[in-house]
């Protein structure tokens, strides 16, 4: 058996001081680079650590990732009352941009890894920028921002939110208040129609515990996307179990998601 390439990792401040954490391979530059953008209302490394782990797998397959807080969460400055969807599609566009011009990466061989509502962002942004992102992999993907946060927490949130101004979310890990604007900014922009514009590499992972599951089918079809895979994993919820004592199927993700970036970029 081969021996784990060596990696550094090195926490940087991008615009707005926005935290993120670079992992770098121990081998020649420029290499394939990726931007892992994490859930809603969760952090650089994901629920679990899920994205510590993919970042060291990536490292020790010669791929240089970055990982990052959206403005509002982690490390990063801000609140989620500021938060808003065009919010976070800017912090993405900032990252992928610092990354792709840091000199570790090689331009033509970017990118994106989402998970919950980052692959919502990550789908916006690939739309964006069809010719810059060459291959995407999508965790438990949302599919329609506002259908799929409804069906998570509930039409009373929302309405809460548009009564009042604000409206307090509660997730397995803490609670933030979210102010109408983020709400409002659910609509703005349309994923089918944003996975309609990526002809890139595209994996989207679910478990089939999980809705997420009909939204990876539904994309992977909509989406002209080459190569293209949607992946069931047999006995998941959304967060492949990470939070669990059996780790099993959150390493299967991190192997899926490696391999396929590595033989995609």
């Amino acid at each position: 058996m081969s021996s784990p390439i060596p990696f550094t990792q090195q926490n940087i401040t991008l615009a707005e001081q926005m935290a993120g954490i670079l992992t770098l391979p121990e081998s020649a530059v420029p290499c394939p680079g990726v931007l892992l953008l994490h859930g809603f209302l969760s952090h650089k490394d994901e629920a679990g650590g899920l994205y510590r782990l993919l970042a060291l797998s990536l490292a020790n397959r010669g791929v240089v990732s970055l990982r990052i807080d959206f403005h509002g969460c982690g490390e990063s400055d801000g609140n989620t009352q500021e938060m808003t969807i065009h919010h976070q599609v800017q912090d993405a566009k900032n990252a992928f941009q610092w990354l792709e011009e840091s000199g570790y990466c090689h331009p033509r061989h970017m990118g994106i890894v989402g998970f919950g509502l980052g692959a919502g962002i990550a789908m916006i942004l690939a739309a964006q920028n069809p010719k810059k992102i060459k291959s995407m992999v999508l965790l438990s993907p949302v599919a329609n921002m506002r259908h799929d946060l409804q069906k998570e927490f509930g039409r009373q949130v929302f309405i809460r939110a548009a009564q009042t101004g604000l409206a307090e979310i509660e997730t397995e890990r803490h609670s933030q208040h979210l102010s109408a604007a983020f709400f409002d900014s659910l609509d703005d922009y349309d994923l089918s129609e944003c996975i309609r514009s990526y002809s890139g590499a595209l994996l989207a992972l679910a478990g089939d515990q999980d809705y997420t599951a009909a939204n990876a089918t539904l994309l992977t079809a909509s989406s002209p996307a080459k190569p293209k895979e949607a992946l069931m994993l047999t006995g998941a919820d959304r967060l492949f179990g990470v939070l669990g004592e059996d780790q099993s199927l959150a390493a299967t993700v991190v192997e899926l998601t490696s391999l396929w970036l590595v033989e995609t970029l």
